[in-house]
């Protein structure tokens, strides 16, 4: 809710969200419920692209499909009013957000990066594209980031708990670390129970 409210979003607009992990995920619900147009993700694996599908996205990417020469010409076709990026780590997906948004376009960062990333900052010149970074939640006009949340998990309740892909026991918790670095095992999200 929060990096797209920063992002500037508002209803109608085409949204990128790039990463198909549980944020990216949410982020493609988040975009349908307050009404994007059109919301087109970027996945790795099979199972990240369904549940995207699953949860609104109009057209999901593979990696071949995500380079940024690749956006450039997506978003020449159809522009993207914001990207969402949400991989974050030694990523380099602001480059590709860079290319596909359009002119006066905004990258909303969500992804936690664990090191210096580089960014070209000429295409993001040429279009005056805004970077907008985003941390926890805020309480705007529009009301609380947690209790428009709460209302979505609340309508959305069956779709998301498809997010969950595992369940471990405490005593097993070794192995859920595991399974949830493993994204081609298919984990989503892995809780553990007590």
């Amino acid at each position: 809710m929060h990096g797209l409210r920063r992002g500037g979003f508002a209803p109608g607009q085409r949204v990128l969200v790039v990463g198909a992990g549980s944020v990216g995920l949410l982020s493609v619900l988040v975009a349908r419920v307050m009404g994007a147009a059109e919301v087109i993700l970027t996945a790795r694996h099979a199972h990240q692209a369904a549940l995207g599908r699953a949860l609104g996205a109009a057209q999901v990417l593979d990696e071949r499909e995500a380079s940024p020469l690749r956006l450039a010409t997506l978003g020449q076709a159809s522009p993207i009013d914001l990207a969402v990026e949400t991989v974050g780590g030694t990523a380099q997906t602001l480059d590709a957000c860079a290319a596909a948004i359009r002119p006066g376009g905004t990258i909303s960062v969500l992804g936690v990066f664990t090191g210096r990333t580089a960014v070209d900052p000429l295409p993001l010149l040429m279009k005056e594209g805004t970077l907008a970074w985003s941390n926890c939640y805020a309480h705007g006009d529009d009301g609380a980031d947690f209790e428009d949340a709460i209302r979505i998990l609340d309508e959305h309740r069956e779709g998301l708990g498809r997010l969950t892909t595992h369940q471990v026991p405490l005593e097993e918790i070794e192995r859920a670390f595991a399974l949830a670095s493993d994204k081609k095992a298919g984990a989503v999200k892995v809780t553990v129970c007590a």
